[in-house]
């Protein structure tokens, strides 16, 4: 229908704990005093309401820190098979090869079919030790994976750090033509990121907000009952129409020339409380 809704890319975070600390991390899970952790019917209803929003997601990613520390990890792989038939491509599931799923988690995945994919971000066998045991796990059952080796053959060259110190680093015109070369709005379409009932287009528009900055042209309140469903939908929608959003500013930016960094280098004690200072909270329940 013309008025359809198709996403392309929406992450859900299901927790912010993780078993490794590392610098320069993709959401900054190690950044936060209070980690990200909500309870399973908050997670549902948050499901719920972004494929209210969306009419299909072609890809559903479902993500952490590391998702398999999330205690009902199994539960909300099941809750979200209710909307198989509105997920377009796949449903990757990330995790850092460090913990082996269960059984239970392994059968969830197996019904939908070559919509599952796990995605086994591989950091040597210090860091993800168990990437062989979930290889061999996951193809007893046939359920797709990927190994993004970022030990030698360094996946996509690296990591890219999005966010460097947080402070203003473009203007207006600058950050249009940074815009136009992003990778997560061109390639990707948006990248689009779930976390305490928001969405957002990107990381950058939820990591700068964390900060003070006005990414309001990056965001809606999913929960917020005073806009209509419609009403939402439509600024959604605006999302893919626009030059630039007031975050990238602020953004590194991620395209075909931005500096690579060695992935999961792991931070001491020491450098941990220097980085953790992020005390911004977001809803973790109904």
């Amino acid at each position: 229908m013309v008025n359809d809704l198709t996403l392309e890319r929406v992450s859900l975070h299901c927790t912010f704990h993780c078993n490794l600390q590392c610098e320069k991390c993709c959401v900054r899970a190690v950044e936060y005093i209070k980690k990200y952790n909500p309870d399973l019917a908050f997670i549902q209803k948050q499901i719920d309401e972004i494929f209210r929003l969306a009419d299909k997601i072609n890809y559903f990613a479902v993500e952490g820190g590391e998702p398999l520390l999330y205690k009902e990890f199994t539960d909300v792989i099941r809750y979200i098979f209710k909307y198989a038939d509105k997920i377009g491509v796949e449903m990757p599931v990330v995790t850092n090869g460090s913990i082996i799923p269960s059984d239970e988690l392994i059968e969830s995945l197996a019904l939908f079919g070559d919509k599952a994919h796990v995605i086994i971000d591989y950091y040597g066998a210090d860091y993800s030790p168990k990437a062989k045991d979930i290889v061999t796990a996951l193809d007893n059952r046939n359920v797709r994976y990927t190994v993004k080796d970022y030990s030698e053959n360094l996946y996509c060259g690296g990591w890219i750090d999005l966010y460097g110190n947080y402070e203003l680093k473009h203007n207006l015109e600058d950050s249009k033509k940074l815009y136009d070369k992003c990778a997560w709005a061109q390639k990707l379409k948006g990248v689009l990121e779930i976390m305490g009932g928001m969405v957002f287009f990107c990381p950058s528009s939820r990591m700068f907000r964390e900060r003070g900055i006005d990414t309001s042209d990056g965001y809606i309140d999913m929960l917020d009952e005073s806009t209509t469903l419609e009403q939402k939908r439509e600024i959604v929608r605006g999302w893919y129409s626009v030059d630039s959003f007031n975050a990238c500013m602020y953004c590194n930016g991620i395209h075909d020339e931005s500096e690579r960094f060695k992935p999961a280098i792991q931070l001491t004690e020491e450098q941990l409380k220097l980085v953790c200072t992020n005390e911004f909270k977001y809803r973790e329940r109904l």
